[in-house]
């Protein structure tokens, strides 16, 4: 995605963007199955690709909150201590653990999609980008805050009722593009997003006392891999 200086007001309003960068890593994702398809690669070779444009997108950014956070979990050790291995930049063994483990997750999905040839269920993993980042960012919103500082503090101190409206719609539409490729895969997606929601807010203020810019990446991270064994699972039974 294209960089640019930040200022404190850019962070406030950020978020009401964030699931607009889901649309463009769908959109990129189909485009590369169905070019991929038509080319005639393998099929290793799609499932690779599929996993690969969400970190070449992003950066691999949301991974890594995603990793600092399973090893924070890991440690089992008392909030405080968590919250500072948040902060720490060296990498832990279980945080590469867990990452082999979510992307051979994801792997394994996208390439049961792949070998159905199931575009419908292609298209909604596109769109599933776009809802996994809709719902990220209502519980940034809805959830307490860990911390009175970071990344997402900032993000979520602008206008927090435009960024609720704004992560509703992005929700709402997104959910419903996905019930126009097929009520099956809508209905897939809805219960694993609703079910990793539910299961990230008692986690998140358990263990952390709220959400944190990493245990916020945790989230979209499981929530694309969870929301893509959903739709591989569909795919499985239309098939």
């Amino acid at each position: 995605m294209p960089h640019f200086e930040w200022t404190e007001e850019d962070y406030g309003h950020s978020l009401v963007f964030f699931p607009l960068i889901g649309a463009v890593i769908g959109s990129v994702l189909v485009g590369v199955y169905q070019l991929s398809v038509w080319a005639g690669l393998p099929e290793t070779v799609i499932c690779i690709a599929l996993t690969l444009i969400p970190v070449m997108v992003t950066g691999g950014f949301h991974l890594d909150g995603y990793m600092d956070t399973m090893d924070a979990r890991s440690s089992y050790r008392s909030r405080e201590d968590k919250l500072k291995i948040l902060s720490d930049p060296h990498i832990g063994a279980f945080a590469v653990i867990s990452l082999v483990t979510a992307i051979l997750i994801y792997i394994g999905a996208a390439g049961v999609i792949v070998h159905l040839h199931d575009l419908r269920a292609v298209m909604s993993l596109g769109v599933l980008f776009v809802s996994a980042r809709s719902v990220s960012g209502l519980l940034a919103i809805l959830m307490p805050g860990a911390k009175d500082n970071g990344m997402l503090h900032a993000e979520t101190g602008g206008n927090r009722k435009g960024i609720l409206v704004s992560q509703w719609i992005w929700l709402i539409v997104s959910l419903t593009g996905i019930v126009c490729i097929g009520y099956l895969y809508a209905a897939g997606v809805l219960i694993a997003l609703t079910g990793v929601a539910l299961y990230y807010r008692h986690m998140a203020v358990s263990e952390f006392g709220g959400v944190t810019g990493d245990t916020a990446g945790y989230l979209l991270t499981v929530s694309e891999v969870i929301g893509t064994a959903a739709i591989a699972a569909v795919s499985l039974i239309v098939s």
